[in-house]
């Protein structure tokens, strides 16, 4: 538990197959932090609490943080999120994928505070930007979990189709973004070893 003015746990997806990747993404290292260190690193000072699901725990037994594993196996960012609002002892949830080194945490705060005027119900507050949703640095409350698990239920995967099942979708558009995060960096994810390399060169340019 930290000491954080927000009512927010803190979600690290780092479940994921890493296909393209042919490593787990996590433990890679940019500028001497494995990825996982600098997410876990801006979701500090904004959560009370972190947790990390993952199909791998015995990977990270040592980051100091709570780990647990997907309620449903294989069924992606939903599988993910869903477990991690099932064990969320907060009201909201900050989301993140692991594999997001530049992630402000200008913006993530920005959104902690939305939390705080946010309606009642389930609800998600969603970064939209030109290139699209960004579902994955993201905030949702705990009663979104209802919705979620109804959608595993139906062997439904995908996020957006929380939207069909009462979750009110929240979208922050790119004006406000920018103000944050001027060449919106922070969703820069990182799949494959291309993506690796570019990042490397960009923290060392």
């Amino acid at each position: 538990m930290t000491d954080s003015p927000y009512d927010i746990t803190g979600l690290i997806l780092a479940g994921g197959a890493s296909l393209r990747m042919g490593q787990p993404k996590a433990q890679m290292r940019l500028s001497g932090q494995t990825i996982l260190e600098r997410v876990r690193s801006k979701l500090t000072p904004i959560c009370r609490e972190i947790i990390i699901v993952t199909n791998r725990p015995t990977d990270l037994l040592e980051y100091d943080l709570e780990i647990v594993q997907d309620l449903v196996l294989n069924r992606g960012p939903l599988g993910g999120l869903t477990t991690g609002l099932f064990y969320a002892h907060y009201p909201w949830t900050m989301v993140l994928a692991c594999d997001l080194p530049f992630v402000k945490i200008e913006l993530l705060s920005f959104l902690a505070q939305k939390t705080l005027a946010a309606r009642q119900g389930p609800h998600a507050l969603i970064p939209q930007h030109q290139a699209g949703w960004e579902p994955l640095v993201a905030a949702y409350s705990k009663s979104c979990l209802k919705s979620a698990l109804k959608l595993l239920s139906l062997q439904r995967s995908r996020l957006y189709d929380l939207k069909r099942c009462g979750v009110f979708f929240e979208l922050v558009p790119e004006e406000e973004l920018r103000k944050l995060d001027p060449d919106l960096t922070s969703f820069i994810n990182i799949n494959t070893p291309e993506d690796f390399e570019r990042a490397r060169d960009f923290l060392e340019g």
